[in-house]
């Protein structure tokens, strides 16, 4: 069902305002999640670690990715399930989807206490 990939230090996982298809479970190594603001500036919105997940709205909803997901320090290896078989999963497996949206908010309240810090 998951294909094991691996990730060179500094290869993009995802691309901002691109679609993507995978999701990816990490297995080994780090991914940094970056973006760009409004105004223009990259910033650095975490870095994942194994048995994180990284694409899974856009591998679930089809819409573009929101961030540029790359390796970090170092190779990276991952599961990738495609949006098939994400959404298979999660059929067969609700709990996977509740991990799923408990991991989403997770990265909802932390954006959303970065921005309370900026308006501070």
């Amino acid at each position: 069902m998951a294909k094991e990939e691996t990730f060179a230090d500094g290869a993009q996982l995802l691309r901002r305002g691109e679609k993507n298809d995978a999701m990816y479970v990490i297995v080994s190594g780090n991914v940094e999640l970056s973006s760009v603001s409004a105004a223009g500036w990259d910033a650095t919105l975490g870095v994942l670690g194994p048995g994180e997940v990284c694409g899974a709205t856009s591998a679930l909803d089809g819409s573009p990715s929101t961030v540029t997901a790359q390796a970090f320090f170092g190779d990276v290896r991952v599961l990738a399930l495609q949006q098939q078989e994400v959404t298979r999963l999660v059929r067969l497996y609700p709990e996977i989807g509740l991990g799923l949206l408990r991991a989403s908010l997770v990265r909802v309240r932390t954006l959303e206490e970065m921005m309370m810090r900026i308006d501070s």
